[in-house]
């Protein structure tokens, strides 16, 4: 994949160039829907095949594991098959996927359908964040991980809609599949313009120990991010209802105000994050998502777990596209493409890593141990945070990165 320029997003003059942000802006959308469908739906998922509540971490395992492998393979196969091509791929998987997981009945068909559509979200979330980041601003970053929430907050909004209005959960799969083969055809129209838009400028480096260390601690805080933002997303609905007698439909709409709060506060950041410098801005929001999902898990008083998951969406929003943003001035342009792909390669282990944990917890000790395991995503997540924040650079780039977003 080449090292492409930055390109300011919303000055651009070519309305084919327009048309593809647009498109890439569709596609986040699409990626987020099946994160907030499947924990929400798990339930009759669960009775569909004959499976038990803590099956749930095995489809999360093969879920993340797809989208680990995908997002590990994504730069060589944009570079041997062009960025276009491995996005009509991704979209390709994406659909079948779905078609997999809700037709066949199977719980085979589920771990399978499971897998593709990860492995299509992988190619697609990997090309596009590096697209982004080197031929975008921040506002572009942040809008497209805002839409990335309302994908997510619409997930089990439309999986209540469906059971209430006498429909089932295989509906929900459907749609997701008919979007993705529309996805298909648009990057066909467009392939050429994601093949050929980029400029290549010359690779930067950043040599040494300090770099390798960064390098890790900087893969190390995406991987117990997305096990934190994962397992709030997908274990939440089965604390509530299936340990804390919380009505179904209030849980849903509460776990939907989780990704509510994620999707305003990157889209507010498109207007209001001028003014931060991005890394204070992060030490706000690990600090935030910590005492968060502390009142998730251990409910201080009546309500403070349902209370918790608005504001602890709100804490989340600015990590994920902050830290890709602040990549290529701690490591060198040169290196964005491929540390983008590392860097959701580690999201996935975390997924990974969590539902398995989770899992095992839930085993052992019933719903309720799912509490402890938010709280130790979180706590990974605040160690190596402030690891992270010791060993990056104080680079002037850090504030201007915040200025553009």
């Amino acid at each position: 994949m080449p090292v492409l320029a930055p390109v300011d997003s919303i000055s651009i003059g070519f309305p084919s160039r327009r048309t593809m942000l647009m498109v890439t802006f569709a596609a986040f959308l699409l990626i987020g829907v099946p994160e907030g469908v499947l924990g929400t739906a798990w339930p009759e998922i669960r009775d569909s095949v004959g499976r038990s509540t803590s099956d749930l971490g095995l489809v999360l395992v093969a879920y993340t594991g797809g989208y680990l492998l995908a997002s590990l393979l994504s730069g060589h196969l944009a570079e041997r098959l062009g960025l276009g091509q491995a996005l009509v791929t991704a979209a390709s998987a994406s659909m079948a996927g779905g078609l997999v997981f809700a037709l066949t009945g199977l719980w085979a068909g589920v771990l399978i359908g499971a897998f593709l559509m990860a492995c299509g979200s992988g190619i697609t979330d990997s090309g596009l964040n590096t697209y982004l980041t080197l031929h975008h601003d921040a506002r572009a970053m942040n809008t497209a991980h805002g839409l990335f929430g309302v994908g997510a907050t619409l997930g089990p909004l439309a999986i209540e809609a469906s059971l209430r209005g006498g429909a089932s959960w295989e509906i929900v799969y459907i749609g997701m599949s008919m979007a993705s083969a529309v996805l298909v055809l648009l990057y066909l129209a467009h392939r050429d313009i994601a093949d050929t838009s980029a400029v290549p400028i010359a690779a930067e480096t950043a040599e040494g120990r300090d770099a390798r260390l960064l390098v890790a601690a900087l893969l190390a805080v995406f991987l117990f991010y997305v096990a934190t933002e994962a397992s709030v997303g997908a274990w939440t609905f089965s604390l509530l209802t299936e340990s804390r007698g919380v009505d179904d439909t209030v849980g849903r709409i509460f776990v939907s105000a989780f990704w509510a709060g994620l999707t305003l506060g990157r889209f507010g950041l498109g207007w209001l994050g001028h003014h931060l410098h991005l890394r204070s801005l992060l030490r706000l929001s690990v600090v935030g998502t910590g005492i968060g999902v502390a009142a998730l898990s251990f409910d201080p008083f009546p309500g403070a777990d349902l209370l918790a998951l608005p504001v602890t969406g709100l804490a989340m929003a600015g990590v994920f596209p902050a830290l890709v943003l602040l990549t290529p001035g701690w490591l060198g342009s040169g290196r964005t493409a491929r540390i983008v792909g590392y860097q959701l390669a580690a999201s996935s282990l975390g997924a990974v890593g969590a539902a398995a944990f989770t899992r095992q917890l839930v085993e052992a000790r019933g719903e309720s141990a799912i509490a402890a395991a938010l709280a130790t995503a979180a706590a990974g997540l605040m160690v190596t945070f402030g690891v992270l924040d010791r060993l990056a650079p104080r680079r002037r780039a850090d504030l201007a990165a915040g200025a553009a977003v």
